[in-house]
């Protein structure tokens, strides 16, 4: 990544970069078991500290009667996004539903909707707030080597309230992001 993301070749430099490798969804998820409680997360929010519930287990019954549990997962869609020649890390919330912790249920894409139609910006925030509380939790001394440190979210003020529709997103304003089938490992943009 680092070999081509600031190559002076317009070819071989991305404004965006994926992360993730490439399999199954490419999220970041809170970890959890099925035999384990609810997974609670402590994190600053807008105001105050606040604890949002991170990994949850629900029952599921089918139309034929048959009774199972499913995992909900808070998760994290994530890229570097090169903006005004500082790279950040952009996080896209979301959920990952699990039927053992791990195993995509196979109900995830009709469950993901749901929860997606429900939520509103308040929620979407709050999730941001808390994978910036994850992400920029500094190492214990003596503890585990981080080999990415990242910044809280840039907070500013605004002068007044601004509408949905005079939003543009990045992607339609500088058409220069990639798409996941054209980003190639380092090795492969090199050789």
């Amino acid at each position: 990544m680092t070999i081509w993301a600031f190559s002076a070749s317009d070819s071989r430099r991305g404004r965006t970069i994926r992360i993730g490798d490439g399999r199954d969804d490419n999220v970041y998820y809170f970890a959890g078991r099925p035999e384990e409680p609810p997974r609670k997360f402590r994190y600053q929010n807008v105001r105050l500290v606040s604890t949002i519930t991170v990994v949850a287990q629900y029952p599921h019954k089918s139309k034929d009667g048959t009774e199972s549990t499913y995992m909900r997962h808070l998760a994290f869609d994530g890229r570097f996004r090169l903006l005004g020649g500082e790279w950040f890390v952009e996080i896209v919330p979301t959920y990952r539903f699990t039927s053992d912790g791990r195993q995509k249920s196979w109900l995830h894409e009709y469950r993901l909707s749901g929860i997606k139609r429900l939520e509103g910006n308040r929620a979407v925030l709050s999730q941001v707030l808390v994978w910036s509380n994850v992400l920029c939790d500094r190492p214990a001394i003596g503890g585990p080597t981080r080999h990415l440190l990242f910044e809280p979210v840039p907070s500013f003020q605004v002068e007044r309230a601004i509408a949905d529709d005079e939003l543009t997103s990045i992607d339609a304003s500088d058409g220069a992001s990639l798409v996941p089938s054209e980003i190639a490992t380092a090795e492969q943009q090199v050789g």
